[in-house]
């Protein structure tokens, strides 16, 4: 969705070179360059640094999975060439570059912004300027897991959670177009229903129950779609299964 270039480029320790792309996001990195054949090029991603320059990958979910974010590309050496990754994505704003041969620079590396196309909508500015930039951190926040489904962090479990999703249902209509993404992520809800209450997690991940609190993302998501943009047909398509929380529909009385 966006072209982000580094704003700096630091030397913390001996091979190690530090990115600063200027903003934290979701996406990767695209590497330009030259190297000898058979060079291995090692990029670790996190969202801070440490007090002596090097990445401090805490906050990325290392602590529960033993795993720093990690990208590696092996240079085929036959002058200029370009590579970004098919098959994955990361939450990051620095990025810890080893293995290139020599001293990179700042056009040797590019952020790629990824998120679900959603046009802008709304616009809010005030005179507290921490106001705004909060919104503004919010806004980058929430672009950052738009990836088909409303995800809880684009870095460590990248997963569908129900409640994640009604409470920033409300923010994400306000500042983008989202009928038909939120028109699909219902449809995702009704796959992992088992004709009762909804998986705390859609699409697929069975895991973390089923609770009602979570669950409520089946009824408030079609709920905000008829308020905010008076569409009723995500209600009329799932009804059935919204009145499942109240012993109503024809399918619970089946179980």
């Amino acid at each position: 969705m966006q072209i982000i270039h580094p704003v700096a480029l630091n030397n913390p320790g001996q091979g190690i070179y530090v990115f600063d792309m200027g903003q934290n996001f979701a996406g990767w990195v695209k590497l330009n360059l030259k190297a000898p054949p058979g060079t291995e090029i090692k990029l670790r991603f996190a969202e801070s640094l440490h007090k002596n320059g090097m990445i401090n990958p805490a906050s990325t979910g290392v602590y529960a999975t033993n795993l720093v974010q990690t990208d590696r590309y092996i240079c085929h050496g036959r002058g200029a060439e370009t590579w970004e990754p098919r098959f994955t994505y990361h939450g990051f704003r620095y990025v810890e570059m080893t293995g290139y041969s020599g001293r990179p620079g700042l056009e040797n590396l590019d952020g790629v912004s990824v998120h679900t196309s959603v046009s802008k909508t709304g616009e809010f500015v005030c005179s507290d300027s921490m106001i705004n930039k909060l919104h503004r951190t919010a806004l980058w926040t929430e672009m950052s897991n738009l990836h088909g489904i409303p995800t809880d962090c684009p870095h460590r479990e990248r997963c569908g959670w129900l409640g994640d999703a009604f409470l920033t249902s409300d923010m994400t209509i306000y500042n983008f177009n989202m009928p038909l993404f939120w028109s699909k992520f219902i449809d995702d809800i009704e796959t992992s229903r088992d004709g009762g209450i909804p998986h705390n997690i859609s699409p697929g991940k069975r895991s973390g129950g089923s609770d009602p609190d979570w669950g409520a993302a089946f009824i408030q998501l079609p709920w905000n779609l008829f308020l905010y943009y008076g569409d009723k047909s995500a209600i009329n398509k799932h009804y059935a299964g919204m009145t499942v929380f109240y012993g109503l529909s024809s399918e619970n009385s089946r179980q």
